[in-house]
Parts: structure tokens; sequence; C-alpha cells
């Protein structure tokens, strides 16, 4: 009976001793993923940014007949970027109209969890869309 109790104890203190030596990566692969999953998150919506800006920029999109072509665009971008934290401003958005395509660069910066040697603090996310600008109603 002594010997049973004895062994168990053995390997009770064993098993503590590998979870003490594995938390600590299984906590860092954790913050990676997490990272990584954050990372393309942000990538994704900074697409979306630049291709909504890019569809207003085209003309592809209607907005208000007061606003200039660049204005539009970058509200648009702006609006779809409302999910990031911090939100997208208006001085994150490029636009640009010339030879008929619509040209819309949206920069990001980006904080990972954890400050990861060799990872630049901020992560700089750059999406560009380029677009044929439709052609206008009567001309």
């Amino acid at each position: 009976m002594r010997l049973a109790s004895e062994s168990r104890r053995k390997r009770r203190a064993a098993a503590v001793a590998e979870m003490a030596v594995l938390l600590p990566v299984i906590a860092f692969l954790f913050l990676v993923a997490v990272d990584f999953c954050r990372v393309f998150n942000c990538t994704q919506i900074v697409r979306g940014c630049a291709r909504a800006g890019a569809l207003y920029a085209s003309g592809n999109a209607q907005s208000a007949p007061s606003t200039s072509v660049q204005d539009a665009a970058s509200a648009a971008a702006v609006a779809e970027g409302t999910m990031l934290n911090p939100p997208l401003v208006a001085d994150n958005v490029a636009v640009t109209v010339a030879d008929g395509v619509a040209t819309v660069t949206v920069s990001y910066s980006f904080y990972t969890l954890v400050g990861y040697p060799g990872v630049p603090q901020p992560l700089s996310v750059v999406r560009t869309v380029k677009m044929a600008v439709m052609p206008q109603v009567g001309q």
C-alpha cells in the first residue's frame, strides 16, 4: 500500500516538472498564433478598405455629387476601416486617378501583442488596388 502512494507521488511530481518546463513554450506558441490571426485579419480589412476606395475612385460606386472623387474614395476607405483598432484615418489613404486607372493605397500601422526579435514595431500593412475608371455618361 505504501509503495503505491509513493510511486503515485513521484509521477505527480514528474508531471508538475514537465508542465513547468512546457508551459512557457505553449504560452508563447499560443501568442504567436493569436498575433498571426490578428495580422491576417488586419491585412484583409486593409485590402477591403483599398477596394472600397477604388470602387468610388473608378466611378463603379456612386457618391454625393458635391464631393470630389478623391474625397469620396478616401471616405469610403475610412468607413471600411472602422473595425481596425485604432480605426483607419484619411491620412493613411492615398487616391490617384490618372490615365484611366484609379489607384488607392492604404497604409496602416499594426502593433503585435509581443515584440518578436527581427519583427519591426509597428508592422506596416500596405495594400494597393488599381481599377479601370468607368466612362462618364454623356461623354
